[in-house]
């Protein structure tokens, strides 16, 4: 019998996701970010169902995701996952673990995540011992997408972007004032949408505008 295994690496805007047999690759897929402490549970099933149905007959899932690491958060997890994957053994860890083994393997580092989000820790070779645990988009993901993204959309609304910068900015971000209030107050995932504001500085980092909003989300 063939050895089934399906991992997972997931931040709150996407899930990256492979499935192995016999100790081969032999499917990749991409679905929706799925974190417990902002996923609702019918859009984590909606995730799930996107995955091909043959995965769910999976020996072994490991889950690396933003939002683990509590017990709170494992146990949603744990859930979602154990009602999809009925056979299946899981394996819980935070997105950073993940991280860790792919950069350091069993050698000590510090390991950082930007992406919607932000984290970082010390490893030790096997284990984080020192880990910040990252405050959310709300109170924390300092120099994260949201952060620059947040920035970038009140600087427009505000008037306080360069000329040529709101020019552009509206065109990328066409989104009227009432819209981005609904999008961040009344639907689901307001961190990704905000954090999508970010990608205008791609190619613009030179500008020194561009360049003040990165060096404060940072600070």
């Amino acid at each position: 019998m063939s050895n089934k295994v399906l991992i997972a690496e997931s931040g709150s805007t996407k899930t990256n996701w492979v499935w192995m047999e016999n100790g081969g690759v032999s499917g990749q897929h991409t679905t929706s970010g799925l974190n417990p402490n902002y996923t609702q549970p019918n859009d984590a099933v909606a995730v799930f169902n996107t995955l091909p149905a043959e995965w769910k007959t999976a020996h072994q899932i490991y889950f690396y995701g933003s939002g683990l690491g509590s017990k709170a958060g494992n146990q949603i997890m744990q859930g979602w996952l154990s009602q999809h994957f009925q056979d299946a053994a899981i394996a819980l860890e935070n997105d950073l673990v993940a991280a860790a083994r792919s950069l350091c393997a069993n050698q000590p580092g510090i390991v950082a995540i930007l992406g919607t989000g932000s984290n970082a820790c010390r490893w030790d070779g096997a284990t984080i011992d020192d880990d910040q645990h990252s405050l959310g988009y709300i109170l924390g993901d300092e120099g994260s997408g949201f952060s620059i993204g947040k920035h970038f959309i009140a600087d427009y609304f505000y008037g306080q972007m360069p000329d040529e910068i709101a020019k552009a900015f509206s065109l990328y971000f066409p989104y009227t004032r009432e819209e981005v209030l609904a999008a961040t107050y009344h639907a689901p995932a307001p961190n990704r949408f905000i954090a999508n504001a970010a990608r205008f500085a791609v190619g613009r980092e030179t500008h020194l505008y561009i360049r003040q909003v990165i060096t404060t989300a940072f600070q």
